[in-house]
């Protein structure tokens, strides 16, 4: 990829991307361009649906894994090529909604019974009942917690988006005895 591959980086670098999606559109690229065997700037429309296609009948990937690389191959031409195509010209494979299955009772105390002391526990009510992802669990402070209007100020999550989470009296009490 060479000299594309700093080009790449630094679009992404100035548009503020996650070290994850960073990763997994340098990826996306690299993995497009070795299966042509040719040089990006040689590559074109139909280079991109037949890789497309490679992903979804050969390699039978998911649908979202190979929007999620058709986002990165178009990222690429747009931005670091300057080669746009209309939106439409390039197809999203259509994902299918699922609905999460949900735990009972019994097993989400299952789930917190497993945890070996109060700080695991306190990690998973965390998760569990305000909807956290790990990472922000794990970069909560203290003073995130605001017990007064029950909420949870959540820094910098996912997108670099600020937000807030309810909080339970439960996980109240069990973050005070933690």
């Amino acid at each position: 990829m060479g000299v594309f591959h700093d080009r790449l980086l630094e679009e992404l670098e100035l548009r503020g991307f996650s070290n994850n999606t960073k990763t997994a559109y340098v990826y996306g690229v690299r993995e497009f361009i070795n299966f042509h065997q040719k040089s990006p700037d040689k590559l074109g429309l139909s280079d991109i649906k037949g890789y497309q296609y490679f992903l979804i009948k050969t390699k039978k990937m998911n649908p979202k894994s190979v929007n999620q690389q058709t986002a990165a191959i178009t990222f690429f031409y747009r931005n670091v090529l300057n080669r746009a195509w209309p939106a439409k010209t390039i197809p999203r494979i259509k994902c299918q909604l699922r609905i999460p299955v949900m735990l009972t009772l019994d097993e989400i105390q299952k789930v917190l019974n497993t945890a070996s002391n109060i700080k695991h526990k306190a990690l998973l009510m965390t998760m569990y009942s305000s909807g956290l992802r790990v990472s922000e669990v794990l970069n909560l402070k203290h003073f995130d917690i605001d017990s007064k209007r029950m909420v949870i100020n959540i820094k910098n999550g996912k997108g670099g988006k600020d937000r807030q989470a309810i909080l339970s009296p439960y996980l109240l009490d069990c973050l005070r005895e933690y």
